[in-house]
């Protein structure tokens, strides 16, 4: 694949969550550079501390005249840097200080749509307003880009204060979107001689809002699908359109925002731009405060080639190039290695030892495990192989970020194990043995993480990564050392849409005690996109005789459920029959048999439950009589 170049080619860096040196940042300029890219995006919040908003922690913010050095630096490498400052959702680094929690459109206490935190700011609030444009008056005079990027992502609140609500019934909450919009527009166009971006998911929830805002505006679409051919919606029922057609209709310009984590993500945005006219490219990074950028490098680089023209048109002698590049290395052995892990997807961790999924490893988590034990031996021997300083700090992160997915998969095997031992009796020290040897190496990996911390971010506080892996560690020793559980849950669960957000409740009548008791409360999604078909296991502690299941299902879409069991040492529990069904549910009667027919308790229309609250609030339930299998 070739494409011409870019007006924009733009890499970001995220130093909201994550503070990164001076230093660090000018590398990363330099990279930039090196590899097709003009712009440096920094998505920034609330990092920059000023008269207007001085109340950020000076060990983890900058100055006005620390970013004016990096925007000096950049400018001396030909690299524009436009700073990202979100002003409707994601205002929560302003909105945590007490001088600007007024500002909050859930200040009066309540749930919003997902939490109750304060996380965006009111649309209806004169003194938001006059916040922001005090704020942004303050950044714009740090950077001389022609650009300014406003975010607007991902604000679920919108419409619950007691200022928005009558607004929201009288003429919806497009309306409100509608009209922060073009107050911001107004002041960043009129008063900051800006062209104005941003991030235009919301557009799902509120398409009325698209043709009645200025087309000056510019659309960055984040997109992080590994594999597409036309873009899928972010939330609403993963509807497919030709996005950027729409945009070319109504006079829009665009830019198309992959992750840095995969090239295959990066190759699919390319692709499906490259048949329209985007101004360009931005591959995001976010979240990087319990890790590193350095093992995503090869990505970068490879995204820059791509969309600054550069040959070779083909895309793996195009990768093997860019690799080559970060590690000054002809080690044939590391090229291939470096390729093949560029374009492996980031591996999901179970975020809790209580959410593992059941059963022995699946075929796509042998065959991971074995992939990743293959790459780890190869950069294991290839530690030295790169004569750069970049080169052996790309190394080392790989290297680290190996070892700590093969302690996942070790945990992955053992942590089912050990359960289904405890709870039926048998012996289980192969299980915690290699429980106990992950903790073990999970404490190393944090050493080692300490140190690239140190190296890597110094005097930047709080070493979040090996905090991390130590937090981790805790997790697991506490589990060798807690009560085994009285049983086991096994659910075999059906979701085609993992983007949706359903809330199941579980729940199990005790027929001894005469008494309902909740297992587990979440969003009980599959690991992997392409798993439809999922199991999973939930420990529960207490004795307790099963003599009936409740399922109760709501929020954003719904669950299938195709099958359960219950074991105890008692013995093993299954479905006898319905007892009762309340609300959305059918096809009930599925659950009585092993297969993969499935029942569905809930909405499947996620758009109309995001509209419409009452649909969002409905519970639907559903009880089953349980039998000794």
């Amino acid at each position: 694949m070739r494409t011409q170049p870019w007006k924009m080619r733009a890499a970001q860096l995220d130093l909201a969550r994550q503070k990164e040196t001076l230093e660090f940042i000018k590398s990363f300029i330099d990279f930039i550079a090196a590899n097709g890219y003009n712009t440096l995006a920094l998505y920034l919040e609330g990092k920059i501390r000023t008269a207007t908003f001085p109340y950020p922690d000076p060990a983890d913010s900058y100055t006005p005249a620390e970013m004016q050095e990096v925007v000096a630096y950049a400018a001396k490498k030909k690299i524009d840097v436009i700073p990202i400052v979100s002003n409707l959702g994601h205002t929560e680094q302003f909105l945590r200080y007490p001088q600007l929690a007024h500002l909050a459109e859930l200040r009066e206490g309540g749930p919003g749509r997902f939490s109750s935190a304060l996380m965006q700011i009111c649309p209806s609030l004169d003194a938001t307003y006059d916040f922001f444009e005090s704020y942004y008056s303050e950044i714009a005079a740090i950077f001389p880009s022609s650009y300014f990027h406003v975010g607007c992502d991902e604000s679920w609140d919108t419409g619950f204060c007691s200022l928005c609500r009558p607004k929201v019934d009288k003429a919806g909450e497009h309306a409100l979107f509608t009209g922060h919009l073009l107050r911001t527009h107004r002041f960043v166009t009129a008063k900051l001689k800006k062209q104005m971006i941003i991030w235009d998911d919301l557009f799902e929830s509120y398409p009325e809002s698209l043709p009645a805002i200025p087309r000056d505006i510019v659309m960055c679409t984040w997109l992080y699908d590994p594999v597409f051919d036309l873009p899928g919606s972010h939330f609403f029922n993963r509807k497919r359109e030709d996005l950027f057609r729409h945009y070319d209709q109504l006079g829009f310009s665009y830019i198309i925002a992959p992750r840095e984590r995969i090239v295959a993500n990066v190759t699919s945005c390319t692709r499906y731009a490259a048949k329209h006219k985007p101004l360009g490219g931005l591959v995001t990074s976010w979240e990087g405060s319990t890790g590193f950028l350095y093992k995503n490098y090869p990505v970068f680089g490879f995204a820059g080639r791509l969309w600054s023209g550069a040959p070779p048109t083909d895309e793996n002698a195009l990768l093997k190039k860019t690799v080559r590049s970060v590690f000054s290395s002809g080690d044939p052995a590391l090229l291939d290695a470096a390729g093949l892990y560029a374009q492996r997807r980031t591996w999901p961790y179970a975020t809790r030892p209580e959410y593992f999924p059941a059963g022995s490893p699946s075929l796509i988590e042998q065959e991971r495990r074995a992939e990743t034990r293959l790459l780890a031996g190869v950069f294991g021997r290839a530690e030295t192989a790169s004569p750069n300083d970049l080169g052996r700090r790309v190394l080392a992160d790989i290297r680290a970020d190996l070892a700590q997915e093969l302690v996942e998969h070790d945990l992955r095997a053992a942590v089912p194990a050990l359960r289904e031992a405890q709870v039926s009796g048998r012996t289980d020290k192969e299980p915690r043995a290699v429980i106990a040897a992950s903790v073990k190496r999970l404490r190393a990996l944090a050493k080692t993480r300490a140190r690239h911390w140190k190296e890597w971010r110094t005097g930047i506080p709080h070493d979040q990564a090996s905090g991390a892996l130590n937090r981790r560690a805790e997790k697991f020793e506490t589990l060798l050392k807690t009560v085994r559980p009285a049983g086991i849950v096994y659910l075999d669960l059906f979701l085609p849409d993992m983007y949706a957000a359903p809330i199941t409740r579980i729940s199990l009548w005790d027929a001894k005690k005469r008494a309902w008791k909740k297992i587990i409360t979440g969003s009980l999604k599959p690991r992997f996109e392409e798993e439809a078909c999922y199991r999973i296991a939930v420990p529960f502690p207490g004795g307790i005789t099963p003599g009936k299941i409740r399922f109760e299902v709501w929020a954003y879409g719904g669950q299938g459920i195709c099958f359960v069991e219950v074991l105890t040492r008692a013995g093993k529990f299954v479905p006898a029959a319905v007892e009762r069904a309340d609300g959305a549910v059918r096809d009930a009667k599925h659950l009585l048999f092993e297969d993969q027919r499935w029942a569905w308790l809930g909405e499947t229309d996620v758009y109309g439950a995001f509209h419409h609250r009452k649909i969002a609030t409905a519970v639907h339930s559903l009880t089953l009589t349980l039998r000794r299998a």
